[in-house]
């Protein structure tokens, strides 16, 4: 009968569960072995339950065969199971049949050995053939039919033209099936939170489960609509990435299937409109055309990355969401971005955004951002970067209690800033000009901030309530 490897354990675990039964108990006082003890069914099935690593194997079918031969037959169950559907050396099979002709069922063993060939390939973490987890890549697995894959990690089936019929993976993490065809495979099992791969697969199943799996990727239009395989599938919908890469979306589209949805490379110029899940996070990347009809007002997160707004009048997203511009073009003017929590505009021209408020806590990212008016006020906000942005236009900064500021890289800095609210500061390679006042809680705020101030700056700074200006050498030699 077969035994599924249900609770894997380590070759040293398994080696101490055989220890009692190989070598004897170490006695209380841990001085002198106890003599061995003679295996039991049930310890047998423990060990076939928990590897299929081929010394701990060997080492069981050596306890059962230093048994009194009448006693030997009560274990055939055992040695059958060790075989069947499990991949092991010429040593074991040896070993294994010299107790099948003991018992007399050589031939039953036989028979398992001409069905095992070919049919079936056990992976465990150290292979009994020799070959690594990372190598089953390589592996031509049109002669098995299953597959149980006892690797941690990623697994790699990526462009196989034919995969088993049935493929078990209870202990990986990721999963890769990109551009493999999956024709013939009537069953996949994955662990609880497994990342799977699905990109390019040709002959997606009908009936496929992925319900435990923390995060699905796929590129099949085809599964947007209502009479895809999608519907017989077993799968939660936050779970669910969809990307998509084409000339052309034209039409109404429903991707309330998928938590997430990637658009990239599209002209959106006939696309009458995006149907979106509650919730659902939608990323644009290098989109044109992009019409003012699309709804998004179901999005916890929206991002636009090296894209194109033009024709855009407003973006309105769920309440408390995310929104992120990056790197794109023609953003609407004077945004409303007041009601989200998460503001990001990075690698933008900020020219036509004169009145940007945000929420209370807020984060607020601007990085390489051009054009940053001066009267974008933080003074709400959580977290404020401002990396590597030109911030000459401005002459005074306010920030809330407990607030993480990073201004890495910031140039052109010429205001008055009060950091003493301030939990987190982060000042490396900021440029601070001569008209700056900057004023800090106490010196270990100013230490812990990483400013760097360059040799005959004429600003000034407070430490609590002492004004120290052009005594840069003192702390420099705390910085150190």
């Amino acid at each position: 009968m077969f035994v599924y490897i249900e609770n894997f354990k380590s070759a040293i675990a398994v080696e101490n569960i055989l220890i009692p039964y190989k070598k004897g108990r170490l006695s209380d006082d841990k001085k002198y072995r106890l003599t061995k003890e003679p295996i039991t069914l049930d310890v047998c099935f423990e060990v076939l339950k928990s590897t299929n690593y081929a010394r701990n194997i060997n080492d069981m079918l050596l306890c059962i065969s230093e048994l009194p031969v009448a006693e030997q037959a009560r274990f055939k169950e055992v040695v059958l199971s060790t075989f069947e559907q499990r991949e092991q050396p010429d040593c074991i099979w040896s070993l294994g049949n010299d107790m099948a002709i003991l018992g007399d069922y050589q031939t039953e063993l036989d028979k398992l050995r001409k069905l095992g060939e070919g049919v079936f390939l056990l992976s465990s973490p150290k292979l009994s053939r020799g070959f690594r987890g990372w190598e089953i890549n390589d592996l031509d697995l049109c002669a098995f039919d299953k597959l149980i894959y006892l690797n941690c990690g990623i697994v790699w089936l990526q462009n196989k033209e034919k995969l088993p019929h049935v493929m078990e993976f209870p202990l990986s993490d990721e999963v890769d099936f990109s551009g493999s065809d999956f024709a013939g495979v009537k069953s996949v099992f994955f662990r609880k939170k497994t990342k799977v791969k699905l990109k390019d697969v040709r002959n997606l199943p009908e009936n496929l489960d992925v319900s435990n799996c923390a995060r699905v990727v796929v590129n099949d239009i085809e599964l947007a609509k209502t009479d895809s395989c999608l519907k017989s599938w077993k799968y939660h919908s936050e779970t669910m990435i969809l990307c998509i890469s084409r000339s052309d979306l034209s039409g109404v589209w429903d991707f309330s299937a998928f938590g997430e949805v990637r658009i990239e490379e599209c002209n959106l110029e006939q696309t009458e409109n995006f149907l979106f899940r509650d919730g659902a996070s939608v990323i644009f990347y290098r989109v044109f055309n992009i019409s003012q009809q699309l709804d998004f007002s179901k999005c916890q997160r929206l991002e636009f990355a090296f894209s194109d707004l033009a024709g855009v009048s407003d973006i309105r997203l769920k309440d408390d969401g995310e929104v992120y511009f990056i790197n794109s073009k023609n953003l609407p003017p004077n945004l409303d971005v007041s009601r989200y929590r998460v503001v990001e505009m990075s690698y933008c021209d900020l020219s036509n955004q004169q009145n940007l408020h945000f929420k209370k806590n807020a984060e607020v990212n601007f990085q390489r951002t051009e054009n940053l008016s001066p009267d974008v006020d933080f003074s709400e906000c959580r977290k404020v970067v401002l990396d590597s942005s030109d911030l000459a236009a401005f002459k005074t900064f306010r920030f809330q209690n407990g607030a993480e500021v990073r201004m890495w890289g910031a140039k052109n800095i010429n205001a008055n800033i009060d950091f003493t609210p301030c939990e987190i500061v982060f000042l490396h390679s900021a440029e601070f000009g001569n008209d700056a006042w900057l004023m800090f809680k106490n010196r270990k705020q100013f230490i812990s901030s990483g400013i760097d101030i360059k040799d005959g700056w004429k600003g000034k700074f407070y430490l609590g309530d002492t004004l120290q200006g052009q005594m840069m050498k003192l702390f420099k030699q705390y910085q150190r």
